[in-house]
């Protein structure tokens, strides 16, 4: 038994970033190329993220869109991975073997060489517009992530975090969206709708975010009964295989206001249960397993007031449903349920100001 003493633990650092964009174009074709530099002082990393877009309008007229691009993204939870270790300062060990000990149990984090994970994405995308009104896209995103943070060790001899995750991830989104709003009385309103498709292959769960251990792709396990290697056992996290997003947005323009709504059916999706060793060989088993489909829905309220110009004040409500769809079974031989479930209903409260 163990628990966190109350006191107080604190980490800062800066980070800034430069960004150039430019756009060429030549009569069909237009090229945009881009630059992103970003420095942190804590970790010391210096990032450069190339980004190119290349778009052809096939036919001249705007209605038939071809676009094409490479780009590379940074990204990680700075804040989160270094308060991890000042957090575990505060921790104590109530209770071990039996018996009351009552001492600080201080884990220690090795972040020293820590490198920003970033994702390589090639994206090709067609719009055709439909009607007047109407428009559709259709996309593929092919996305590898590159240096993923993982971690290693236990909390006797401490962790070490590395950059030993990689993940690829095949998507495709249809969707379909109104560019003209209709009107109902002094309110003007839009549509759309998106139904994506995408398949993961990657070496830790995204579940366990950087909590998750890389795992040795070449070695060999029992899935649903067949020795194989690991690196070909389907991904057993949250990502879903199929998603169907629709969204409803009003705006009253006289009063300031938009109100969105996003209903979301998320596709049954396979999971991979771990069963234990092996008695014959010592080597790991796992099976598949089904998680049920299920419906989320989202809100967003936004107010501009016309009396204060550049004031904006929102409210958000997220899984307004409050559905707490699992993310991870557990175990099924195990003796207590260690499920991982998404996040019940959110308030999210918002002011921006524009100058």
């Amino acid at each position: 038994m163990n628990y966190y003493q109350a006191g107080n633990v604190g980490v800062s650092y800066t980070a800034a970033s430069v960004y150039l964009s430019d756009r060429l174009s030549w009569q069909r074709l237009a090229l945009t190329g881009g630059l992103r530099v970003d420095r942190d002082n804590y970790f010391g990393n210096t990032n450069v993220a190339p980004r190119t877009l290349l778009e052809w309008d096939v036919l001249g007229t705007g209605e038939t869109r071809l676009s094409g691009g490479w780009s590379r993204y940074y990204g990680m939870d700075i804040l989160g991975t270094a308060m991890r270790e000042r957090k575990s300062q505060l921790h104590t060990l109530l209770i071990t073997g039996g018996n009351r000990v009552d001492r600080p149990s201080h884990t220690a984090y090795t972040l020293d060489g820590l490198r920003t994970p970033y994702d390589d994405e090639w994206a090709l995308r067609v719009q055709q517009q439909l009607s007047s009104t109407v428009v559709a896209e259709l996309g593929y995103v092919r996305r590898y992530g590159r240096q993923q943070v993982s971690i290693e060790g236990t909390s006797k001899t401490g962790y070490l975090y590395t950059n030993k995750g990689h993940a690829k991830t095949d998507a495709f989104t249809l969707s379909v969206k109104s560019i003209a709003p209709w009107a109902v009385g002094p309110s003007r309103w839009t549509a759309h709708l998106d139904i994506t498709h995408q398949r993961s292959k990657r070496n830790t769960k995204l579940a366990d975010g950087y909590e998750g251990a890389a795992e040795e792709m070449d070695d060999d396990i029992y899935y649903n009964g067949d020795l194989i290697r690991r690196g070909d056992r389907p991904v057993g996290d949250y990502n879903l295989p199929w998603r169907v997003s629709a969204g409803l947005t009003g705006r009253w323009a006289s009063y300031g206001l938009q109100l969105s709504n996003r209903i979301h059916w998320n596709g049954a999706r396979k999971d991979v249960h771990y069963l234990g060793l092996n008695r014959s060989d010592g080597r790991e088993k796992y099976e598949s397993g089904r998680v049920g489909s299920y419906w989320t829905w989202d809100m967003r309220l936004d107010w501009e007031p016309t009396m204060f110009k550049g004031l904006g004040v929102g409210l958000d409500v997220l899984n307004v449903l409050d559905k707490q769809a699992p993310l991870v079974i557990s175990t099924p031989n195990s003796a207590s349920s260690q499920n991982l479930y998404r996040t019940g209903r959110e308030l999210w409260l918002r002011a921006s100001y524009r100058y």
